[in-house]
Parts: C-alpha cells; sequence; structure tokens
C-alpha cells in the first residue's frame, strides 16, 4: 500500500510540475504574441489624418481581394442595335437557314442572307476606341492593384517569418 502511495504523490507531483511549465509556456506566448497598444495609441494621437487615410487604404484593398473584380460595363449595354461580333456568324447561318426553309436555293438563299445581314451591319453602332484618359485610367489602375497585391504578399511573408522566429527563439535548447 506504501508503495502505490508513494506512486499516487509522485505523478501528482509530475502534473502539477507539467501544469506549471505549461501555464508559463502559454503566459510566455501570450506576452511575446500580444501587439504593444501605446505605439498604436500614439500614432492615432499624433497623425489622426494618416491613420485614417491608412485604414481606408486598407479597408479598400481588403475589400477588392474579397470581392473580387467586377466586370465594367461596355458602352453599347442597354442599345438594342448593337450586335456582339461573336454573333454575326451564327445570324449569318440562321438566315440562310430561314432561306431554304423558305424554299429558296442554296445561292438565292446565300445572296438574300448577305443583303439582311449588310443590312445588319449597317445598323450596328461602330466600336469607338477608348480615349486617352479611359486608358491611362485602367493602367493606373491594374498598377495599383498589382502594388496592392505585392505589398500584401511582402506583410504576408514578414508576418510569418517573424512567427517564426519568434517560435524558434522560445524553444528550449533540447528540442532543436
Amino acid at each position: 500500500m506504501e508503495f502505490i502511495a508513494t506512486t499516487r504523490q509522485e505523478v501528482e507531483e509530475e502534473l502539477e510540475r507539467k501544469s506549471a511549465s505549461i501555464a508559463q509556456s502559454i503566459s510566455r506566448i501570450k506576452k511575446d504574441l500580444s501587439l504593444p497598444t501605446e505605439p498604436v495609441r500614439s500614432a492615432i494621437k499624433n497623425h489622426p489624418t494618416q491613420v485614417v487615410l491608412g485604414t481606408v487604404a486598407i479597408g479598400l484593398a481588403l475589400g477588392w481581394l474579397i470581392g473580387g473584380k467586377r466586370k465594367r460595363r461596355t458602352k453599347n449595354v442597354g442599345r438594342p442595335n448593337a450586335l456582339p461580333q461573336e454573333s454575326a456568324a451564327s445570324d449569318f447561318l440562321t438566315l440562310v437557314r430561314v432561306g431554304r426553309a423558305s424554299g429558296l436555293s442554296e445561292e438565292k438563299a446565300v445572296s438574300s442572307a448577305l443583303a439582311a445581314a449588310a443590312s445588319l451591319d449597317a445598323r450596328r453602332v461602330p466600336q469607338t476606341r477608348s480615349n486617352l484618359t479611359d486608358r491611362l485610367t485602367g493602367y493606373v489602375i491594374d498598377m495599383a492593384e498589382a502594388m496592392i497585391k505585392t505589398g500584401l504578399r511582402v506583410a504576408a511573408r514578414e508576418g510569418a517569418a517573424w512567427l517564426a522566429e519568434s517560435i524558434r527563439r522560445d524553444k528550449p535548447k533540447a528540442s532543436r
């Protein structure tokens, strides 16, 4: 019986030592990973405009990353006369089939389809080239998107490196 009591006491002592060790490790990790709030408070107090603008910029960047790109509307949206270029060939074939179905010979069906397609082309609104301002705006937006993505990648990589370094630094020498 004495042997069991001694063993039980040793197990309880070992459990207490392990619990204390785990509690110390958790508190050290919390201390190392907690962000200092004093520099943030002083930055907000000393530079409120820059902090607000930075917060808005980060919010827009994250919203863009989460929401993704939105399709830009073309100038021809909503015009019934504007037909997409891809449908021109299928429209022509449809006109030829309709002519053949109505009893015309193949030659007459093709000629009437050509005449009808020519009248459709005459009604189409010609595609205008985008002006210089639109093109430059597109280039600037694309460049800003690339810079934001690159900045976020660098920040994530540096954050991961900092975390790995802090974990490596806190490991006991025996487990390395």
